[in-house]
Formats: structure tokens, C-alpha cells, sequence
């Protein structure tokens, strides 16, 4: 596990699992999250959406909204996780933000997705 943090938040985090997990409930936080599947397959609820997520896909929860992630099938999963409030990027970046409250599951060609 890789992380990134300054002394009160940390923004970047990146995990490796091999084992089931299943969050019990869904929750929720006060800042944005991209979260990027690396490796392996995860049932991602976000708000009342449904996403079945592949190595390679992305997935975009706004802050204050409901969510969990369920890993099932997957031998190994390994993601990365992205937080940030609304001020990170500025307000020339708004316009993306808001097309991924509109775009929740992104989904990459094959051959486009990052070698990480």
C-alpha cells in the first residue's frame, strides 16, 4: 500500500488486496474521490447506480455522496484512489468536475488505459 498524505489529509492511496471484501454499508465523505481499478473486477455502488468495474475503468463519487465497493470474483485486486476538495483544482477544471457528477463510470479503450 502506497500513500500520500500531508498532516491533516491524505489524497492518494494505493492498494493491493487478495483476499473478499464486502463493505457492510454504504458511507460517505466531505471531498471528491476518483477511483481507478488497477487490477481485477469490483462492484462499485455510488449513490443509486450500480457499476461493475474492470481493470482500467474509473469511477467518480462526489463528495457527500453514498457509495461502497464490493470485491468478489477477483483473485487479486490492486486500485488507486484519488481525494480532493472543490478548491484543488481551480475554477478553470470546474467544467470537468462536473461532467464526471453527470459521468459517474468511465471507461477506457484497452489500449488506452495507463500501464501503472
Amino acid at each position: 500500500m502506497s500513500t500520500f498524505s500531508n498532516d491533516s489529509f491524505e489524497f492518494f492511496d494505493r492498494s493491493n488486496y487478495k483476499k473478499i471484501i464486502n463493505m457492510p454499508s454504504l458511507h460517505h465523505h466531505d471531498y471528491h474521490e476518483l477511483y481507478y481499478l488497477v487490477q481485477g473486477e469490483a462492484t462499485y455502488f455510488v449513490g443509486n447506480s450500480i457499476f461493475l468495474l474492470k481493470s482500467g475503468d474509473f469511477c467518480f463519487i462526489n463528495k457527500g455522496e453514498l457509495h461502497k465497493t464490493n470485491y468478489d470474483e477477483s483473485k487479486s485486486i490492486e486500485r488507486i484512489l484519488l481525494k480532493f476538495d472543490d478548491g484543488f483544482l481551480g475554477k478553470e477544471y470546474k467544467q470537468y468536475i462536473n461532467h464526471l457528477w453527470d459521468n459517474k463510470h468511465i471507461q477506457l479503450e484497452d489500449d488506452a488505459a495507463p500501464l501503472l
